[in-house]
């Protein structure tokens, strides 16, 4: 993602955790919260991620990557 080296240490951290954990071919569906991610939308990106499966199998973990996003900080 051309975008990526613009996010800070967080919001980096989380783009890492989601490809980590899904691997990249699934994160890169997330068509929606990258573009947002490109466009420095963070509200947008925050509400894509949390309306996805993962959002949906796992929603603590993505209510809490979903806060990073938004906010840009750890807590």
């Amino acid at each position: 993602f051309d975008w990526f080296g613009d996010l800070n240490e967080p919001r980096a951290m989380v783009i890492v955790a989601l490809a980590f954990q899904m691997g990249f071919p699934r994160l890169n569906q997330f068509k929606n919260m990258i573009a947002a991610l490109a466009d420095e939308d963070y509200e947008k990106a925050s509400v894509e991620l949390m309306d996805s499966k993962f959002a949906r199998q796992v929603p603590a973990r993505a209510e809490r990557l979903a806060k990073i996003i938004l906010t840009g900080d750890w807590d």
